[in-house]
This record gives C-alpha cells, sequence and structure tokens, in this order.
C-alpha cells in the first residue's frame, strides 16, 4: 500500500477511530439480534443482560464520538476537511442510536399479541441488519484505505463495493417493511397498544438500515469530492 505521506505529520488520525466506532455500532447490532431472539422466546434474562451490553455499547460509541468532536485537529493539513469528518460521525453515530433505541422498546416485553408471521418478517430485517453492519463497517476502513492512498483507484472501487451492498440490503429490508406495513390489514385481532409497539418496533429496526445507508452515502460525497 502506498501511504500518503501527508498523514504522518497529523497529529492524530481521524480515521482510526472511526473505524473503531463503527466496530463499536457493529457489536451493538450483532448483540441486539440475539436479543432480538430472545425477546420473541421470551427469555427474558438473557435478553436483558444482552439489551444492557447493546445499551453500554451505544455510551461507548457516544463518548468516542464526543472525544473526536474535542480532539480532532483544525488548521492542519488534511485530505478531508474536520467538518466532513464531523458529519460522517455524527451520521454513524445514529446507527448506534437507534440500536439502543431499540434495546430499549425490547425491555417493554410486549410480546403476546405479535403475530408469528410478522415475527419471521421481523427476524430477517435483524438478520440483514448484521450484514448491513458487517458491510458497513469494511466501508468505512476502506475509506480509510481510499484516504491513506491519496484516492487510488482499486481503493476507491473496494469502497463502492461495500457502499452498494449497504444500499442492496438497504432495499431488501424496505421491500419485507412493506409487506410488513401490509400484512397489518389480515391481523385485525391484533388491540391497540400491540399494534403500536409492533409499529414501533418495525419502524426502529427498519431505521437501522436507513441511517447506515444515510452514512455510505456520506462516504460516497466525500469520495467524489475529490
Amino acid at each position: 500500500m502506498t501511504t500518503n505521506p501527508l498523514t504522518k505529520i497529523f497529529i492524530k488520525s481521524p480515521f482510526d477511530p472511526i473505524v473503531k466506532h463503527a466496530e463499536i455500532t457493529k457489536k451493538a447490532i450483532e448483540k441486539l439480534n440475539v436479543a432480538f431472539t430472545l425477546f420473541f422466546e421470551r427469555d427474558y434474562t438473557k435478553m436483558e443482560e444482552l439489551c444492557k451490553e447493546v445499551i453500554d455499547l451505544e455510551t461507548d460509541a457516544d463518548n468516542l464520538k464526543a472525544k473526536m468532536r474535542e480532539k480532532l485537529p483544525s488548521g492542519i493539513f488534511m485530505p478531508v476537511s474536520r467538518g466532513d469528518i464531523l458529519d460522517l460521525i455524527n451520521h454513524q453515530d445514529k446507527i448506534a442510536d437507534q440500536a439502543e433505541n431499540l434495546a430499549q422498546w425490547l425491555l417493554i416485553k410486549e410480546t403476546n399479541s405479535i403475530p408469528l408471521k410478522m415475527v419471521e418478517y421481523m427476524k430477517k430485517i435483524m438478520d440483514i441488519n448484521v450484514k448491513i453492519a458487517e458491510a458497513y463497517v469494511n466501508a468505512v476502513k476502506e475509506f480509510k484505505e481510499v484516504i491513506e492512498t491519496i484516492f487510488m483507484k482499486k481503493e476507491i472501487n473496494d469502497v463502492m463495493k461495500y457502499i452498494k451492498t449497504v444500499e442492496s440490503l438497504e432495499g431488501e429490508i424496505d421491500r419485507i417493511q412493506f409487506t410488513l406495513r401490509n400484512s397489518f390489514f389480515d391481523f385485525k385481532e391484533i388491540d391497540p397498544v400491540s399494534l403500536y409497539y409492533t409499529t414501533k418496533i418495525i419502524d426502529i429496526i427498519s431505521d437501522i438500515s436507513d441511517k447506515a445507508e444515510a452514512s455510505v452515502h456520506r462516504i460516497r460525497i466525500l469520495i467524489t469530492k475529490r
């Protein structure tokens, strides 16, 4: 790999913390996926433990974001502007925020009236979210390579591959979400409280992928700016 010599004069590379933040978010989503399965199995003890771990991981992500905002240098040469880096980390942090949001809603434990068919679709969405989290981390890692190789074509192609993976998987979730919303008309026995709770869960698990897609769009913009 040809390293950009300018990176050697940075006080501290801003890209390693961005990768670390993405990895924390990925870990939170992986734990959340297990908690989601336990939620429907009503294994609430293990589910609660995992949900609390997810909430702790989101706190770690927030702390890392705050440290980046505080420590990120200004007034020195960087291949990407300070404002663009902060914008990316803010978008990325919203993925972790939604993971925490779902963990908090799972702790309410309202599973009694969610139809089995809906459960299957919801689990599928969470499985796809895990794939999205993995592809997103890879996109961020490859973006770091793009920066450090002075925007070489191979590294750009690599990051674009992962961006397209995230976008494709997010499209799958959109289609499942559409099917889920239409299926509400088939389950008229759902009481209003359970209907609201189920809708909220569906919205949050779908929004995780939306936030990931918004983040890779930021990476795409930063690449095409060059």
